[in-house]
């Protein structure tokens, strides 16, 4: 971690500038651990949300597929 040699109030821009890659891969790793923060905090859109859902519930209701439906989903895939 850089050093100061002062005992006045530090800007936290110049302290984190004066880091090196390690030391600001250390700080987040301890603010990771004494926040309890995932690795990348993710968000889905809502389009994204809805499109989840929507895969979800195929997955969850797969066994309710027509075969015709099954063979669409697969062909779909393949495709991509």
């Amino acid at each position: 971690m850089p050093e100061f040699n002062f005992y006045n109030e530090v800007d936290v821009d110049d302290f984190y500038d004066a880091m090196d890659r390690y030391d600001k891969q250390e700080m987040f790793d301890l603010l990771k651990q004494d926040f309890e923060i995932g690795e990348d905090p993710y968000y889905p859109s809502a389009a994204e949300a809805i499109f989840f859902e929507a895969v979800d519930k195929i997955k969850q209701s797969r066994l309710q597929l027509t075969l015709e439906q099954e063979e669409m989903l697969l062909e779909l895939a393949r495709s991509l």
